[in-house]
């Protein structure tokens, strides 16, 4: 486990959005000073890190501190297709008493009432999957967009890097607090995944009720209290971020990316997608103009519902 302190300068140093076919092998390398992160987005790559092997699979995060050496274990037997982030920032490993430490976070985060003591405090494992990914494609998208384009300050890359820590430190607590949930609110993250998954259907408060067998009021509040937001929004914060990630990776129509983000009318779609996030999406794609593209898909799979990638598969 790493501790970042963010109230030190967290420097950018480089990043890029990295493809190889079948053969390639990753040259070995040693972090003296700088950080790295690597985010696996298609199929698997193979690593050690310090001598000790690592399968990284599809939407795995690993974070290597300082003072380690990183090497390919064994030639690709597929593509592979990853993004990469240098940086600088000081930090400390933590000791097996701050387990407790952690154990106490986790509570309070359950709970929404993390303690101000630690809003400046990163801390991560060395490798994890984030369970809502997307948010984190859109800020790594914001920062390769940054770094591909002139800015009279070079802060503004420092500060999306900082963003992207604190993003991966709240996906880590919401992965290792659904173990550690109570039953009831066990119950509600099953019911939030199902919803990621028939995102497709038209789902309301009461046909979510329904098949759960409980009340549209217990849901409600349940819902609110564990995820900090109600059903409703869930599901339109869901299909915005799908639409989000389609508008940055792909130059699809507007209209088809209305489709896929299970929106069948495209100026409604357009509506509630500038009520989300104050632009329309054409604007939206705009503002990442600077984005390296592989090609007019996405390339490769991306953590979208599985409709979506079935649709651009058969369509590319």
């Amino acid at each position: 486990m790493l501790r970042i302190d963010l109230n030190e300068d967290i420097v950018y140093f480089k990043a890029g959005e990295f493809t190889a076919d079948v053969g390639w092998m990753h040259k070995k390398m040693y972090h003296e000073d700088d950080f790295e992160i690597i985010y696996c987005l298609e199929n698997t790559l193979s690593l050690l890190v310090n001598e000790k092997p690592i399968l990284l699979k599809k939407n795995d995060c690993l974070i290597i501190p300082p003072q380690t050496t990183i090497q390919g274990a064994q030639l690709s037997a597929q593509p592979v297709h990853f993004y990469w982030i240098h940086f600088f920032a000081k930090w400390c490993p933590l000791n097996d008493e701050a387990e407790l430490l952690i154990k106490t976070l986790r509570s309070s985060f359950i709970q929404h009432s993390v303690s101000p003591d630690y809003h400046s405090i990163c801390f991560l494992p060395k490798i994890f999957s984030p369970k809502e990914p997307n948010f984190l494609i859109i800020l790594i998208n914001q920062l390769l967009n940054v770094t591909n384009t002139y800015y009279y300050s070079s802060k503004i890359s420092d500060l999306l890097v900082q963003s992207i820590l604190i993003e991966l430190c709240n996906q880590y607590f919401i992965v290792s607090t659904v173990q550690s949930t109570d039953e009831h609110a066990s119950k509600i993250h099953q019911i939030a995944d199902w919803i990621r998954a028939n995102m497709n259907e038209e789902l309301t408060i009461q046909s979510v009720a329904e098949t759960f067998e409980l009340s549209q009021d217990y849901l409600s509040r349940q819902f609110k209290k564990e995820l900090g937001q109600n059903l409703r929004d869930y599901l339109i914060n869901l299909k915005i971020s799908v639409a989000k990630v389609l508008l940055v990776q792909t130059v699809l129509p507007i209209k088809l990316v209305s489709e896929l983000s299970y929106y069948a009318d495209e100026k409604y779609f357009i509506r509630i997608f500038r009520k989300k996030t104050g632009l329309t999406p054409n604007k939206y794609r705009n503002a990442y103009s600077g984005t390296h593209l592989n090609n007019p898909y996405i390339d490769p799979k991306l953590p979208i519902p599985q409709r979506v990638e079935q649709y651009l598969d058969n369509n590319q």
